[in-house]
């Protein structure tokens, strides 16, 4: 169990280990310090939790009681989040008048995943409202996302985003907005959008205690987001689902 303390103006805030079943861990310990650096985004300095190598991880936010995989106990609004047990593609038809997509990542690794999914919805999005979700999509190659764009130029296109929305996931929000008929709900994104890794190289520090990973990739066109995050024209409720509210917000357009 960790507790999360900070600051009354909440710039610091450290997560102390409060119980351990692990040996590594005693009662007492840091596990992070997160360190603001605007509105609610923070720069997290974690401890694995197995053999306690530090990291870094950029622009987390802290909201609805979450920082990072860190909840409150007790808080059970997680409509955040995607749903449970799902593929990392999916369309459905949700209505006559409505689509659906969820896009988990746009990786390299999956290509002919990719590919075939493309081929199996290009002919099917025929609806005039298209939800986009891609809540927790950590990006990948612009290539496998931004196909979908000429598809949904002439829909109305609902795109929802949580916290976890980061990299070629922010681009292609981005890109979804600046379609003529396109709305953002949900959450701000995560805000890790200006830079990114095409080859993965690291780097071990002559200590060898340290790794580091340099991006090679520049999008300096989306700067002004960097650790910062994409927000939406909508926030949606974290106690009732995401697609409900949406489907909701769908129906009372068309009245």
């Amino acid at each position: 169990m960790i507790g999360v303390f900070y600051h009354h103006s909440k710039s610091t805030l450290t997560g102390i280990v409060l119980e351990s079943k692990l040996p590594q861990w005693e009662i007492g310990d840091v596990k992070f310090e997160a360190n603001l650096i605007q509105d609610q985004k923070y720069n997290l300095f974690d401890y694995h939790i197995e053999h306690k190598t530090p990291s870094l991880l950029k622009s987390i936010t802290f909201d609805n009681g979450r920082i990072w995989g860190y909840k409150k106990i007790g808080n059970t609004a997680n409509e955040e989040l995607p749903i449970k047990n799902q593929t990392n593609w999916e369309f459905r038809q949700i209505n006559e008048h409505t689509q659906y997509l969820y896009f988990g990542h746009f990786s390299n690794r999956t290509k002919k995943e990719h590919l075939a999914f493309y081929e199996s919805v290009k002919q099917k999005l025929n609806a005039e409202n298209i939800i986009v979700d891609l809540r927790s999509n950590a990006g990948g190659n612009k290539k496998f996302s931004d196909v979908y764009l000429k598809l949904l130029k002439n829909k109305n296109v609902y795109v929802l985003t949580n916290c976890f929305t980061g990299s070629n996931g922010e681009q292609f929000t981005y890109k979804l907005k600046n379609l003529k008929n396109a709305k953002h709900l949900g959450q701000t994104t995560r805000g890790v959008i200006a830079y990114g890794m095409n080859y993965g190289y690291s780097y071990g520090s002559p200590s060898g205690y340290f790794e580091m990973t340099p991006t090679d990739m520049n999008f300096h066109e989306f700067y002004d987001f960097e650790n910062k995050g994409i927000s939406p024209e909508i926030a949606l409720d974290f106690n009732q689902d995401w697609i409900e509210q949406t489907l909701k917000i769908i129906d009372s357009k068309k009245s």
